[in-house]
């Protein structure tokens, strides 16, 4: 870890500026600006009332989430090519500089595992159309904004096998190392080649998924604290009562001109529809949403709310 009396802030951010390429197969900007793909959010009507109401989004920690072993995989398997291969020392040549990258790397990834993990969100969505949805939000990503600087990032998940993922980890390192070769990094600044390790695991952690889960198309809206220096959304991280105890949440709130609000546009902006599923989708049940809108004050909301043309399922019972 760097000297922090003799630390050169300047000359950090040139170093971690070499490494940005590689994080471009994470972010999805060029997709969302030629395909404008149409996201869904699939919830409860609960969930859809309250979101509706208060302009909130309710964001998880991922190592609270059903698939939090996902994100375990991306770093853990990442750790492991890093240790056992060759990665390093072909990036660093000497064993004096091996040896303080994994100085800083293990006390880096101290730091991720008991505090900085706490402050990393995620909000769900996906391409997938709804079978059987009681709530569906659809947002229309050809009204979204992109904000320099700002710490959130939509992401599309890829999937793959075991040995998929493993190999996309591997070729990443590859791509670690050239730059680090071509950077010529200097002693002190060793740090900087670690975090930026560290920091692809974890982004990949974030975007990839097993092919077992592909039917989701998900998307991501992913936040990470130590991307916001000026801490604007840190008032925001909040915390639920679920089955594991106590979960951090981020609340964001999403108008126009909200301290710290990432993107400038309102949900009025991007919401597309409101899809009734099937089991609520009789004329009856949309007339009954319809006025729950004008009693919380967004019956602008009404000519958006569209009844699913999807079947209901009937349940079959077992014997």
């Amino acid at each position: 870890m760097p000297d922090t009396k003799n630390f050169d802030a300047y000359k950090a951010t040139a170093v971690a500026s070499k490494f940005a390429p590689l994080y471009s197969r994470f972010f999805h900007a060029d997709i969302i600006r030629q395909d404008r793909p149409l996201l869904a959010h699939y919830t409860s009507l609960e969930a859809v009332e309250q979101i509706l109401k208060h302009h909130e989004f309710w964001f998880s920690n991922p190592l609270f989430m059903n698939d939090w072993e996902e994100m375990r995989f991306g770093i853990n398997q990442g750790i492991s090519l890093l240790q056992r291969g060759s990665y390093v020392r072909d990036a660093l040549k000497t064993t004096p500089r091996v040896e303080a990258f994994f100085n800083s790397f293990g006390s880096l990834y101290q730091q991720l595992d008991q505090k900085t993990a706490l402050d990393i969100y995620v909000f769900c969505l996906s391409e997938h159309q709804p079978t059987n949805d009681d709530g569906l939000l659809i947002f229309d990503t050809s009204k979204l904004t992109f904000v320099d600087g700002a710490p959130m990032y939509l992401c599309k998940v890829e999937y793959g096998t075991v040995d998929q993922r493993t190999a996309t980890l591997d070729s990443l390192l590859r791509a670690w190392v050239k730059v680090a070769q071509a950077a010529e990094i200097p002693d002190d600044m060793i740090f900087v080649a670690a975090h930026n390790a560290l920091s692809i695991f974890q982004f990949y952690a974030l975007t990839s998924k097993h092919i077992g889960f592909k039917e989701e198309n998900e998307w991501r809206v992913i936040h990470v604290g130590e991307h916001d220096p000026q801490k604007r959304l840190e008032n925001r991280f909040l915390y639920t009562l679920g089955p594991q105890g106590v979960e951090p949440r981020l609340k964001f709130i999403f108008e126009r001109n909200s301290v710290g609000n990432y993107p400038e546009q309102g949900l009025a902006d991007l919401l597309h529809k409101i899809i009734l599923g099937p089991s609520v989708s009789s004329p009856l049940a949309k007339m009954a949403f319809i006025r729950m809108l004008k009693s919380i004050g967004r019956d602008d909301y009404a000519d958006r709310v569209v009844a699913s043309t999807i079947p209901l399922r009937p349940a079959h019972v077992g014997r």
